[in-house]
């Protein structure tokens, strides 16, 4: 029973994570991050904006993370 619930969260984890990254990486181009700059009104060339991008990729993946750690909490909850 433990074994089938660490299963499921696993691949839970690992298909959450696989969307959060494909569609947050489709979002979050170098368009997208020309807009975060503007509307934070920072100004740079075009490595900033790819840090911005990239940035907000990260920040999904700790988010992705953090809710994983709270399903395990969760699923495991006697």
């Amino acid at each position: 029973m433990v074994i089938a619930k660490i299963l499921i969260a696993t691949v839970l984890y690992v298909v959450y994570f696989l969307v959060i990254i494909i569609v947050w990486a489709e979002i979050f181009t170098i368009p997208r991050g020309y807009q975060i700059a503007g509307m934070l009104g920072i100004s740079g060339d075009e490595d900033v904006y790819n840090f911005i991008a990239d940035l907000s990729i990260i920040i999904s993946a700790i988010g992705s993370c953090i809710l994983t750690f709270l399903s395990f909490r969760l699923l495991f909850k006697k």
